[in-house]
């Protein structure tokens, strides 16, 4: 029987391996994949810039595995940082754990001693391990020498952007999530003519799904030109 996420964290359905766009990233979603499927014990470390997929990865890599029976947990360390490292005992006997953001608890003494003790406890249940961060884990600014090295054990990947053409897929897709008809034309004008990052997208979807509840009118182009003009 799969284990309660700690702290009531529950994992987006709409963030799965088969929903993540990869882009220029096959490889990592293949270790993802393998990270959360295979019986085998393995470590993964992900690096990336904000936005570029890192949470999409660590929860779908719990979910796949609580599908096969497996307990897991997702930790977003950015959510938890502020409470006690006491959150991070006994989760060594879970059999897969996701820590995202690793960064944030650079500098904080406790929690870096709390993540190198759950790290050797973890590896000596032979749980698997995956962490994220917006750097490679030898470029982190952690005080502690010895969770630098443990993190750097295991295999480490590097996110790259995505390609307009998958920004775009990105953007029907969200358009998709929200009940929202997006035609490849509209949010190809959105790409080339607004914002390019990932979050300015979909910042631009979101005002966009709002006036066309509140006009009542569909997503054509005509009607996304309109409300881009007054904006």
């Amino acid at each position: 029987m799969t284990e309660q996420l700690p702290l009531a964290f529950q994992l987006p359905e709409n963030m799965t391996l088969d929903s993540f766009i990869p882009s220029r990233n096959d490889e990592i979603l293949h270790a993802v994949k393998q990270l959360a499927q295979s019986p085998a014990e393995q470590l993964l470390f992900i690096s990336g810039p904000s936005h570029s997929g890192k949470t999409h990865l660590a929860s779908a890599a719990c979910l796949a595995a609580s599908e096969t029976g497996l307990s897991c947990a997702y930790l977003p360390l950015k959510e938890i940082v502020n409470l006690t490292p006491d959150v991070l005992q006994d989760l060594h006997q879970l059999e897969l754990l996701a820590l995202d953001d690793v960064q944030v608890i650079a500098g904080k003494p406790q929690w870096e001693k709390a993540l190198f003790t759950l790290f050797n406890r973890a590896r000596d249940r032979h749980t698997k391990l995956m962490f994220t961060a917006n750097c490679r884990p030898g470029a982190l600014p952690l005080e502690l020498a010895d969770l630098k090295s443990r993190l750097s054990w295991g295999v480490s990947y590097k996110l790259s952007p995505l390609a307009d053409e998958d920004k775009i897929q990105l953007l029907l897709q969200a358009a998709e999530q929200r009940g929202l008809i997006l035609k490849q034309e509209v949010a190809s004008y959105i790409l080339s003519r607004y914002s390019r990052d990932i979050p300015g997208m979909l910042d631009i979807l979101n005002q966009l799904d709002h006036a066309s509840m509140a006009a009542q009118r569909k997503l054509t182009l005509p009607f996304v030109r309109q409300q881009l003009r007054n904006w």
